[in-house]
């Protein structure tokens, strides 16, 4: 079945697409089927993320393979026109088969639930449009395959489902900053500069700060004049939609397309310049650890909890299959002083940062690198500050910690918390506590 969004999508199509993409779905599953999941979290594409089962026949996966490219075109429109690319702007229907290979894009478990939520997706925007009486598009623009893969994502989507038209100007923006910056590293950035004020400065790179340079039209002042006019896009657009976020204007589906086609035209203006990398980090010496405190008291047994919900994964609230986050920052409440607390939380902080995606726990760093290169592990973690001066940790698991992992996570808080203080119940901080 091959398929092209080539006319104003309706009712019809729409529908057509849903049950392409089910089909997709089953398709792939069968295929999966005849392969043992080695997800690869921060998909660094140095080995395959699933691998042929030992007992599987080669002509039966090939002949799998085939019955999911039999719906792959179509099923590609449909994650095009539902928003449901995979993160980076990846669509699982054009790179589903490279989870055999190294250079992987795509978890098996993504696999899995894109084809359902996407399905869901576009028979909500049937149910809506019906509910509506058509008074309403189905789809902001004729054709949402042409928009950019970081401008009709997830979360504007879930807005336009829910006639939430003031929250999509400030999530196009949070999108596209949010791509960027992973896709740089997290530039620094001083004071109260944008991302696209660090990216696009004249200025040449710093430590942790990257630019970006448009293509040059031969002509200096012409090229740099083209390149603060983006900025000055850019930072406009991000500011339009703070506004419509904190004050909303009554808006329809016409403001929204046009802020898609501006959004859209801008970021495909980004993906033409050239990146210029930072500039390397020094060196620094790594800081003694702390003194352990002489009077800490150990707790007894059962003294000290932790919440489920600690270095567990946060659900979409309307796919729950579908993990947003993932409580990356812990509270203790505790009778203890405080710099009891933060130093078991610093012990806890040099063992989790040795667990991998298994839930396996190393003895040292080299041990880990050596044993579990392939494998998802965080990229550090610090005991920091509230605003009151009390401490909480944090853990930069890349938003994403399976449950081998958390509970290995939340096993290791446990134990540093009970060689320390008398009691003690740990749960996600889910605010900023230095606003």
């Amino acid at each position: 079945m091959h398929m092209s969004l080539s006319r104003e999508l309706d009712v019809a199509t729409c529908r057509e697409l849903a049950r392409a993409v089910e089909a997709f779905g089953e398709a792939l599953e069968a295929w999966l089927e005849l392969f043992d999941d080695r997800p690869d979290l921060r998909l660094t594409g140095r080995r395959p993320t699933v691998r042929p089962r030992a007992d599987a026949d080669p002509d039966e996966i090939e002949r799998r393979a085939a019955a999911v490219r039999d719906y792959q075109d179509a099923a590609a429109v449909a994650i095009d026109v539902a928003g449901t690319h995979l993160p980076a702007g990846v669509n699982l229907a054009r790179e589903w088969a490279g989870m055999a290979a190294k250079g992987a894009k795509v978890n098996p478990d993504a696999a899995r639930y894109t084809p359902r939520s996407t399905r869901r997706v576009l028979e909500f925007l049937v149910e809506r449009f019906e509910r509506h009486g058509g008074a309403v598009p189905l789809l902001p623009v004729p054709d949402p395959t042409v928009l950019h893969r970081h401008v009709w994502w997830s979360p504007v989507v879930n807005d336009w489902l829910q006639d939430k038209y003031t929250s999509i100007p400030n999530e196009i923006p949070l999108g596209a900053v949010g791509a960027w910056g992973q896709r740089l590293d997290h530039p620094a950035r001083r004071g109260a500069d944008t991302l696209w004020q660090v990216l696009l400065s004249p200025d040449p790179p710093a430590e942790r700060q990257p630019r970006l340079r448009i293509p040059d039209t031969g002509d200096p002042e012409t090229t740099a004049t083209r390149q603060a006019a983006l900025l000055h896009a850019l930072d406009a657009m991000q500011r339009l939609g703070r506004t419509y976020h904190d004050a909303p204007t009554p808006i329809g589906p016409e403001q929204v397309a046009g802020w898609l086609h501006t959004w859209t035209h801008l970021l495909t203006l980004l993906d033409q310049c050239t990146i210029l990398p930072a500039t390397p980090e020094p060196d620094t010496p790594t800081p003694p650890p702390p003194a352990p405190p002489t009077d800490t008291t150990p707790a007894a047994p059962g003294a000290i909890t932790v919440d489920d919900t600690v270095f567990a994964p946060i659900p979409h609230p309307d796919y729950p299959e579908i993990h947003l986050s993932a409580h990356e920052t812990v509270r203790v409440t505790t009778t203890a002083p405080d710099e009891h607390l933060a130093h078991a939380l610093a012990t806890a902080a040099a063992r989790l940062c040795l667990v991998d995606s298994e839930g396996t726990e190393h003895p040292d760093l080299d041990t880990m690198n050596n044993e579990a290169s392939h494998l998802h592990t965080p990229s550090w973690a610090q005991v920091l500050t509230d605003t009151d001066g009390h401490p909480f940790l944090y853990v930069d698991c890349q938003s994403a910690i399976p449950e081998p992992m958390g509970a290995t996570m939340r096993r290791i808080l446990t134990d540093e918390l009970a060689r320390t203080i008398p009691d003690g119940h740990a749960h996600p901080l889910d605010h900023d506590p230095n606003p």
